[in-house]
């Protein structure tokens, strides 16, 4: 499970997301839509972050 950013954007695609965690790492409260479904679907290739709850933005 990923921690969203609190607004989500309609801005276009861009493939950059910031991904860290709350209180350890400096996160943008906007993500795009876009970016969020692209990285939603990228971490179905990837076991980085099985069980952790990284937040991700813009």
């Amino acid at each position: 499970m990923s921690r969203i950013a609190f607004l989500l954007t309609n801005a276009p695609l861009s493939k950059h997301v910031h991904t860290g965690y709350l209180g350890r790492n400096r996160l943008k409260g906007k993500l795009s839509r876009a970016n969020l479904a692209w990285y939603m679907l990228e971490q179905i290739k990837r076991i980085k972050d099985i069980k952790k709850a990284p937040a991700i933005s813009d």
